[in-house]
This record gives C-alpha cells, sequence and structure tokens, in this order.
C-alpha cells in the first residue's frame, strides 16, 4: 500500500507543478477546452461557438466543462487556474480509480506495478488524447477524457464489487449516472466503459450470467437515453453525423496506436497468459481481445470512435501487465539472485523464464527511459525547475500571458485572423477565429475556412484577401513574425494599422489595414 501511496503522490504532485507551464505548448488540446470554460462561464445556458463567431454549439460543452465553468462563476478564479485545478483532481481520480479496483478483485499488490506501468510502457509517447503517459500526464490530465477513464474505472470496480452479492437499485442509479457523465464528457474515449462491463457480468458467475447481461444491455440503453436529454448539444446528432469525416478519423494513427504506442503493451498483455485464471486478467484480457478486434474493424468502417478504442482500451493491456509484473516480482532484489542462476544453466529451456523476464524489463525501461529525460528538458513539463538549477534558460513561452496582453483591445467575439498555428490559441484569450487546428464537430464550412485562410497568406493580390476579410467579418489580423516566412510577414505589415506589439506578435485593426492597403493602391494609380 505504501509503496502504491509514493508513487500515486508522486505523480499528483508531478502534475500539479508542470501543468500550469501547458501554455507552452502551441498545438496542445487544453486551448480548446480552456475556451469552452470561458464560454460556459460567459453564458452557461446558451453559450456560443468557443472557436468560431456562429452560434453553433460545440461537442466540449459536456458536464466535466459545465462543471467547471460553474466554478469559475463562483469563485471567480481564471478558467485556467481551474483547468490546473482539474488536473490535479483528475490525476487523483485515476489513483483513486486504479487501487479502488484492484481492490475489488483484490489485486491491490499489483498497484503500485499498474502505475508504473500506466506512465511508462508505451512504444513512443502519444502526444493524443487518452494517452496517460508520464510525458502526456501533466498537459493532458486537463482534457475531459482524463476525468472520462477514472469513472470508468469507479464504475468497474463498483460492478464487480456489487455483482458478486446484490445489485441493488442504488447501485444500478450510481453506474448510471457515473456511466452517464463519462460518456458525456469524452464520448470518442467511452465505448471501453461498457465492454468492461460486458466482460465482468459474464465473469462473475455462471448462474444468472444472462441476466446480467441484460441487465447491463439496459444500463447502456438508459445512458444513451440520458444522454440524449443533455441540453448543451445535441447528443443524437454526435452520434449520426458523418461531416468531416476524414478529419475525425485517420489511418495512420490508427497504424500508429497498433504498432508503436500500444505494441509494448500487447506484448506485456501476452505474457500475461499464464495467469488468466485470475478474475482480473481475464478481465483484462476480454476487454482488450473485445477492444482491439472493433479497432480493427475502423480500418474498413471508418468509425473515429473505433479508431480511439486502441488508446482508450490501454488500461485492459496495463492492468494485465501490472499482473504479471507482481507475478514475476521484478522489483524485489531477492528475485534476481534466482533469475542469475537461471541464466547461467546451459538449457535454454531453464533459462528461457529469466530471459523473458529480463526481456519485458528491458522494454519497460526502453520506454520509460527517454519519458524520465523528456521530463526535466521540456518547457511545458518540469524545465521551469531544474533550468536555473543548472544554469539553463527554461524557455518558457507563456503563450497565455503573451495573447491575453496582445488582445487587450479584442471584444469576445471579433474575429481575428491569424496563421492557423497561431490561430490555435487566441479564443483561450479574447475573440474568434477564421480557422483552427481541431475542428468543431457542429459547424460547417471548416475545409472552406481553412482554405481561405491559407489563401491570405498565399495569394499577391489585396482584393482576394479584403474578400476574405469580409467574408468572416474579421475585425482584426494578427502576424506572427516567428511562424510566418520573412517575406510573407513583410508583404503583409502594415504600420499604420498596428494596435498592439507583443515581443513577436503584431495585432492590426483590420479596418484600417484594408483602408491602408487601398489607399496606396490607388496612389500607385
Amino acid at each position: 500500500m505504501y509503496r502504491f501511496a509514493l508513487i500515486a503522490l508522486a505523480l499528483v504532485v508531478y502534475v500539479a507543478l508542470c501543468t500550469p507551464h501547458r501554455d507552452s505548448m502551441w498545438v496542445a488540446d487544453a486551448w480548446e477546452h480552456h475556451r469552452a470554460i470561458v464560454a460556459l462561464s460567459n453564458d452557461l445556458w446558451h453559450p456560443p461557438n468557443p472557436t468560431y463567431a456562429t452560434d453553433h454549439p460545440s461537442i466540449r460543452y459536456s458536464p466535466y466543462s459545465v462543471l467547471l465553468a460553474l466554478l469559475v462563476r463562483a469563485t471567480g478564479i481564471d478558467a485556467y487556474h481551474i483547468l490546473s485545478g482539474a488536473a490535479v483532481c483528475n490525476t487523483v481520480l485515476l489513483t483513486v480509480g486504479i487501487w479502488l479496483l484492484l481492490a475489488a478483485f483484490r489485486e491491490q499488490s499489483a498497484g503500485w506495478y499498474a502505475l508504473i506501468i500506466m506512465v511508462g510502457l508505451y512504444g513512443a509517447v502519444p502526444a493524443y488524447a487518452g494517452s496517460y503517459a508520464l510525458a502526456d500526464l501533466p498537459w493532458h490530465q486537463v482534457n475531459p477524457s482524463a476525468f472520462s477513464l477514472p469513472l470508468a474505472l469507479v464504475v468497474w470496480a463498483v460492478f464487480w464489487r456489487a455483482a458478486r452479492s446484490k445489485l441493488t437499485v442504488w447501485v444500478w442509479i450510481a453506474l448510471l449516472a457515473l456511466c452517464t457523465l463519462s460518456v458525456l464528457s469524452h464520448p470518442m474515449t467511452a465505448p471501453p466503459i461498457f465492454i468492461g462491463l460486458f466482460a465482468m457480468a459474464l465473469l462473475v458467475h455462471k448462474v444468472g450470467r444472462a441476466r446480467r447481461v441484460g441487465y447491463v444491455a439496459v444500463l447502456a440503453m438508459a445512458v444513451l437515453a440520458l444522454c440524449l436529454l443533455w441540453p448543451w448539444y445535441s447528443f443524437a446528432r454526435a452520434l449520426l453525423m458523418r461531416q468531416d469525416i476524414t478529419f475525425w478519423y485517420s489511418a495512420d494513427f490508427l497504424k500508429m496506436m497498433f504498432q508503436s504506442w500500444c505494441l509494448p503493451a500487447m506484448i506485456g498483455a501476452v505474457c500475461a497468459l499464464p495467469f488468466r485464471g485470475r478474475p482480473l486478467v481475464r478481465f483484462a484480457l476480454i476487454g482488450a481481445v473485445v477492444s482491439y478486434g472493433l479497432a480493427l474493424s475502423a480500418f474498413i468502417l471508418h468509425s473515429p470512435t473505433l479508431a480511439r478504442l486502441p488508446m482508450s482500451g490501454l488500461v485492459f493491456l496495463h492492468l494485465a501487465t501490472a499482473v504479471f509484473f507482481r507475478e514475476a516480482r521484478f522489483f524485489e532484489y531477492a528475485t534476481w539472485a534466482d533469475r542469475v542462476r537461471l541464466l547461467r544453466q546451459r538449457e535454454l529451456s531453464k533459462a528461457a523464464t529469466a530471459i523473458l523476464e529480463l526481456g519485458i524489463l528491458g522494454l519497460l525501461g526502453f520506454c520509460l527511459l527517454p519519458q524520465v529525460v523528456q521530463v526535466p528538458r521540456s518547457a511545458h513539463l518540469a524545465r521551469a525547475y531544474v533550468a536555473p538549477l543548472v544554469g539553463q534558460q527554461n524557455k518558457q513561452l507563456e503563450l497565455k500571458d503573451k495573447f491575453d496582453r496582445l488582445l487587450i483591445p479584442v471584444a469576445q467575439r471579433d474575429v481575428v485572423l491569424s496563421d492557423l498555428l497561431t490561430s490555435w490559441p487566441i479564443p483561450s484569450s479574447r475573440g474568434r477565429i477564421v480557422a483552427a487546428l481541431h475542428l468543431e464537430y457542429f459547424v460547417p464550412g471548416q475545409d472552406q475556412r481553412r482554405s481561405d485562410l491559407q489563401s491570405f497568406f498565399d495569394v499577391l493580390d489585396d482584393e482576394q484577401r479584403f474578400q476574405v476579410l469580409r467574408r468572416y467579418n474579421v475585425r482584426w489580423i494578427v502576424l506572427n513574425r516567428l511562424d510566418l516566412d520573412e517575406a510573407i510577414f513583410a508583404r503583409l505589415m502594415e504600420p499604420t494599422a498596428v494596435s498592439n506589439t507583443v515581443e513577436y506578435l503584431t495585432l492590426m485593426d483590420a479596418n484600417t489595414w484594408m483602408a491602408a492597403r487601398r489607399a496606396r493602391r490607388m496612389g500607385r494609380e
């Protein structure tokens, strides 16, 4: 227990110290979740779109975002800091959820192994929604997916305990509430919660198995019914919509999940097969087989939800691997004398077990050590604390502060045009944008928005630029000297239109910019 508690505390402190520095990442998902909370805190019941100057709803208006927006409204604390606190709470929930699940299976002794494996056993750091890799943890724990997974763990723990005695009405009510919160908070990473419940319904007792499976099916339908009642966006439309399918489904990302991100965990789960007699291992292996089988079908069906299953189903692989590590007693000094003795055996059959265990331990080290090295070096992780100690530059970008200062003249619904990368953090401070790195689920015509934005920087004719500005009612232009080619920056820069400058970022009034361009053109004529 104390080992688990120490590792859990270390992870919570690590997230608490590092998550405030997530604004050193231009492309972090945290920007879109932050601005959803800002929009909800400004107008809880009828929020406009958080990214575009439209009234389209956002799928990011989830119970998670609504709860955090209520905290902002109640406390007056800035949404950025509220989200940092949520990252810490989500990490606490994750460790508590793991402990509750393992305790329900009476496998608590595998707990500290589970935490190490969960943050370490990745072929490469995914930097993708649903990852709880060590190098991803501080900037991913702010995401709704980081809230959804712990809820699934708690649901499984409650169901397994209750199913072995009696599933009362109150248990079903609790399961219904937790499942609904999980699904609405992050629909694309929610399917494993039901995969796990069905697996448990099959495993608990042979007597009444069909009845329990039926109950879980009824629970799933009840959760769907409640989700359909969610007032902030249409869950039914989200389920049925095929808009922008080529953006939401990526065969390349799906291949990376199988071939790189999840492969070490698959190897670890295979090593757990000798312990499949244990209920936890059976549960985890069934959940993994179903999850990854459905994920393979995504190559044919092009389903964005099924394509996320390798990431969201990793927890099954990690739980099975944790039991294998515990049974092998990898981190206990006394076991290594036996391994050394076996390795000296000339018969391969006798040395095979030790060779396998050394190989798996080496695999964990190969996956975890690069992350450990990355933590003190990365500006969005712990560099701010380590760099001063060794006389190095901390390299913090502090983008949130820069955009807050730059965009002081901008109203909340003013449209700001900038390049695609620079546009991404802008609505988290002020204003709305023309096009975004990640698409908004319910907004049509976003491919056209991206094309128009790119043409603004590529074309040489000012009249075409004027058309883009008028089409989207652009009020402001932001130029990023670091991201734009020097020739493009010089071509677009209009000193008389500059309203504010913060380091390499320049804010220009779009109307003044157009007027200056027209005046220059008329002067030439």
